[in-house]
């Protein structure tokens, strides 16, 4: 009998921290997807069609190039 409630026991530990675990790692996706949203928009360089980030790219009256080279090409 008492190996009985041992095991029984062991399972239940076992069970709890499974438990804690995954919370845990809920936490941690909720997080890292909250950081995700912070993602820069992406534009199209109207010369070579480069897609880069919107802030590193130059912009020309309603265009946007991938360098100053493109941007003074067109």
């Amino acid at each position: 009998m008492n190996i009985i409630r041992f095991i029984v026991i062991f399972i239940i530990i076992w069970l709890l921290i499974r438990m804690v675990k995954n919370y845990r790692n809920r936490e941690k996706i909720t997080t890292s997807q909250r950081n995700s949203n912070n993602i820069d928009t992406m534009v199209q360089c109207s010369r070579c069609e480069l897609h880069l980030p919107k802030q590193q790219a130059t912009k020309r009256g309603e265009r946007y190039y991938c360098c100053k080279q493109h941007a003074d090409e067109d």
